[in-house]
Order: C-alpha cells, then structure tokens, then sequence
C-alpha cells in the first residue's frame, strides 16, 4: 500500500496535512496546536501575574517583621539605659548578661548600617532596590523609638514599562523607661477634670447628683386598700406593677414611690431596682439633664 502526504498553506495561516492511502483520503487541521500552546501561554502568564501581588506582600511583611523586631529589642536595651542615667547601678547584677545587652544598645548607634544588612538578608536577593532607611529616631523625644524604610519591589517582568512599585514600611514603639507614657498622662489629667455624672439603668437622663429620687428607691409602705386614694408628686394614679403587681390582694402591704407611677408586692422587684452607673459628663451631654437635679451639682 503507497501512502502520499501532501502539505499546502491556505488563507489564514492554517494549514492542513492530506494523507492519500490508496483511494482514501484525510485533511487534518494543524490549528488546534496552535491554539492549544498559546492557550497554555496565556495561562502561565496570568498565574505569574495573580502570584506577583502575594509575593510582593510576603516581601514587605519580612520587612516590617525586621523593623518591628529591632525596635523592640532596643525599647528593651532602653531600660538598662534609663537604670543607669538613674544612678541605679543594681541593674548591672540583677542582669548576667549585662556586657551584651549594653553593647546591642550602643550598636543602635549604627542601627541604619544595621537594618539595611538585615532588610536586603530577609527580604532575599534581587527582590528589593534602591533601600533606604529613612528615619531612625531613637529616643530623641525621651521615650520613643521609631524606625523607617523605603524601597523598591521589583517586579519580575516589565508591565506597562513599569519594573518596580515603591514601597514604605514604619514602625514606633516606646522604650522601657519606667515611667508613664506622655498619652496616658494626658488622659489621666483629662479625666481628672472632666465633670462626672450618674446614669440608671434606663438611660433617660443624666443626673449631677447620686441621691437623686429619680435614682433612689425610697419606697412608702401602705395598705392595698389605700390605693385608689393616693397620688404621686405629679398627680397621677398608682396602677398595679406588671411584673409583681398581680401577688397583691386585699389585706396586703403594698409599696409605692412618691415619683412612681405603679405600685409593688415587694421591694426589689426588677422592674424599680436602678443600676446607677458614674460616667464622664461627654458620654452621657447627648441624654440631656435631669429636670429635678440637673441644676444643682451635689
């Protein structure tokens, strides 16, 4: 048996294989090749380009994790410092390693030499470009230590004539000084003068003073026959209590308030037990004053 195959290039690009086997005869298309490797192309460059970003994050979070790790270390190294400025010379027994620790601290000197050799380490070689350690504040305001960076991620291959994304990275920690930070003094002072007022549980208003009846239960014992007769301060009818009202019947004792509105089987029923709470007066301005107490602070 003879076997002819013939190769001719039509329009398109395409081109098509006959085979001749005897009196049969087949065309096969060469295109699904084609299109089946640039498929494959594609599909690699898109994977490239979805990893680029997570790869680029993972280099600056090895970046960061530096920067945080020496600023605490030397916010550490700080304390030894401060013990001795302090003329406490104890420090240097209570610690055995004294001789290192002192000597990390004075290596701060250099830390910007220091960190660059630690950044280009960790964040591996041809990842990052043009480094620079942009700030490296230790304790210049007495307790802070402040580090910062700047840099270059490059990017594998060029996207748009765009080889590289600048990137920053930033951190501050306060140095063990043994003292209170500027913050929490300024907060404690603010505090100190702010104007304290009292909320109850149903947070209608607020109230300057603690013995404020709409905040104290001073209940009046009577007879549950009494009832329909008496009036509160504002004039108005006492009704039964919905949740203890209904234990009350003829010959009982039953408790009201002169500011209430219902009256009760017992004294600490739920419903009338005030959890009064001492707040800043800028957390409870929006309920309004109390109508009773609110212009007379006692």
């Amino acid at each position: 048996m003879i076997a002819e195959i013939r190769a001719c290039r039509e329009q398109e690009g395409v081109w098509r294989m006959t085979f001749k086997m005897g009196k049969r005869r087949k065309t096969v298309s060469g295109s699904l090749t084609v299109e089946a490797a640039l498929g494959l192309t594609l599909f690699v460059l898109f994977s490239v380009c979805m990893m680029m970003p997570m790869e680029m994050l993972r280099t600056r979070q090895k970046v960061q994790t530096v920067l945080e790790v020496t600023a605490r270390e030397m916010s550490q190294y700080a304390y030894i410092l401060y013990r001795l400025d302090q003329g406490d010379d104890t420090v240097l027994e209570e610690s055995e390693n004294w001789e290192k620790e002192l000597s990390g601290l004075l290596a701060g000197m250099a830390v910007r030499a220091y960190l660059r050799e630690k950044i280009e380490g960790i964040a591996g070689k041809g990842r990052i470009e043009n480094l620079r350690i942009t700030e490296a504040s230790l304790m210049e305001d007495g307790e802070n230590i402040i580090l910062a960076a700047e840099y270059d991620l490059k990017i594998p291959f060029s996207v748009f004539h765009i080889s590289r994304i600048q990137a920053s990275s930033r951190t501050a920690r306060r140095a063990w000084i043994g003292s209170e930070g500027d913050r929490n003094r300024g907060k404690e002072t603010e505090k100190a003068e702010e104007v304290m007022v009292y909320i109850g549980s149903s947070m209608g208003r607020y109230h300057l003073s603690r013995k404020c009846h709409y905040l104290t239960n001073e209940f009046r014992a009577v007879s549950y026959e009494s009832i329909e007769n008496l009036r509160n301060q504002s004039g108005g009818k006492y009704y039964s209590c919905s949740v203890c009202g209904k234990a009350c019947g003829a010959g009982d004792t039953v408790y009201i308030m002169p500011n209430g509105s219902h009256y009760h089987s017992r004294t600490d029923c739920p419903s009338v037990v005030s959890y009064v709470r001492e707040v800043p007066l800028s957390q409870a301005e929006h309920l309004g004053a109390c109508s009773y107490c609110g212009g007379n602070k006692t």
